[in-house]
């Protein structure tokens, strides 16, 4: 685990998925390697994007960072936390997992088309981040909006008024 300004630290990491191979003889066991020997670190304050071909394994490297999945090989720290020790399955109790979230490209396919940018920013922000009242909660949100870019007129809009780009 490297230390210092590093954030997220991905270290050989592997998810082999069961598959069943009609003609095989019985017991055998045979896998899907949907992801294999990936290694990587992001730095605080870094920006990084996954790009790669359909069907390459970014899906599941996204699921396995945010713990969606198990790995079946390899670690990953966040902030200097072994979160792969964790399975998945309890993750969601875990004070960093309030802290690692998905955000998919595409706002029709991905946020609640009746929550306005500012209700999706405030739902996780009431319920992992600690803030109550809805003035709180206000502050927080455009904060929010600010540390990523977001202009304030944007928060009242609803996902099929926001681009995807």
């Amino acid at each position: 685990m490297l230390e210092g300004s590093t954030l997220l630290e991905v270290a050989s990491v592997g998810k082999r998925f069961p598959v069943s191979v009609r003609g095989a003889p019985r017991g055998a066991e045979h896998f899907l390697h949907a992801v294999d020997d990936v290694s990587f670190s992001i730095g605080r304050g870094e920006c990084v994007g996954l790009v790669g071909e359909s069907g390459c394994g970014k899906s599941t490297l996204v699921k396995l960072i945010t713990r969606l999945l198990d790995a079946t090989d390899g670690r990953i720290w966040f902030d200097g936390h072994d979160i792969g020790a964790v399975p998945a399955a309890h993750f969601a109790r875990v004070t960093q997992r309030a802290q690692i979230q998905m955000v998919f490209q595409d706002p029709t396919d991905s946020l609640n088309p009746r929550f306005t940018a500012f209700d999706t920013i405030a739902d996780p922000v009431r319920r992992l981040g600690g803030h109550s009242g809805s003035e709180a909660v206000a502050l927080r949100v455009r904060e929010v909006a600010d540390l990523v870019g977001l202009p304030q007129e944007l928060l009242r809009r609803y996902p099929h008024q926001l681009s995807g780009g």
